[in-house]
């Protein structure tokens, strides 16, 4: 099964009001390595006021291998993310671009300082 959302955010400013309808379809496939590879298609409608509506369209591509011990409170490892967005008129969108990222969290707890964390909080 493939999961995917739709979803409608309507937002307020200064500058007007927007409305944002969309849809999204993703993949994960777990890699060796504790990588894992994030294919997926998106689809969005924006409108903002006194102006035409934008369709946003994009095939999105994720790469990330993850070490950390825990992912809310990370005392050691790794986390590692590569990200592409591909957008051309081709595939509904008005526009053509493209959006990459790329984000690296290392932990690494010092043993004396949690030594010391333990004996504060026994």
């Amino acid at each position: 099964m493939i999961p995917g959302r739709i979803e409608e955010d309507i937002e307020g400013d200064l500058g007007g009001t927007s409305l944002q309808r969309g849809v999204e379809v993703q993949r994960a496939q777990p890699l060796p390595g504790r990588v894992t590879l994030l294919a997926g298609y998106r689809f969005k409608r924006v409108a903002v006021a006194d102006f035409e509506p934008v369709d946003v369209a994009g095939l999105d591509f994720s790469l990330f291998r993850d070490t950390r011990d825990s992912a809310l409170d990370a005392r050691r490892g790794a986390f590692l993310s590569l990200n592409l967005q591909i957008s051309p008129k081709k595939i509904g969108s008005d526009f053509d671009f493209l959006k990459d990222g790329a984000e690296v969290h290392k932990h690494k707890t010092d043993p004396l300082k949690r030594s010391l964390e333990i004996l504060e909080n026994p």
